[in-house]
């Protein structure tokens, strides 16, 4: 996959609940694309799963727009919940710079 594809798949939609995939490369380059795409679909829903599990690549601009989004679902008491491959060298970032417990915090009620 280039290094700037990735894709989201909405898995499931049901009245109050959202669950989306995401895979390829998750940059910079496609933040604001995907900055819209959250906004668009994932503010509404009570119950909302982001997978994380398959992405090539992550950098530190995604993960303040997942930050700022739990954030924000957080303030009007809506669950949240993300879901990240810990074996996979994507996980590093995350684990060392911290933002995986902040993550992980931000989803607790």
């Amino acid at each position: 996959m280039d290094e700037n594809e990735y894709n989201i798949e909405e898995i499931s939609q049901t009245e109050g609940s959202f669950q989306l995939e995401f895979s390829g490369n998750l940059n910079i380059n496609n933040a604001s694309k995907i900055h819209s795409y959250l906004e668009s679909k994932c503010i509404e829903p009570n119950e909302l799963v982001l997978s994380f599990d398959n992405i090539e690549s992550i950098d530190l601009s995604i993960i303040q727009l997942i930050t700022a989004l739990l954030l924000k679902r957080k303030s009007t008491e809506k669950q949240t919940v993300t879901k990240f491959n810990t074996d996979s060298p994507n996980s590093e970032l995350l684990l060392k710079s911290g933002m995986m417990d902040l993550i992980e915090r931000l989803q607790k009620k």
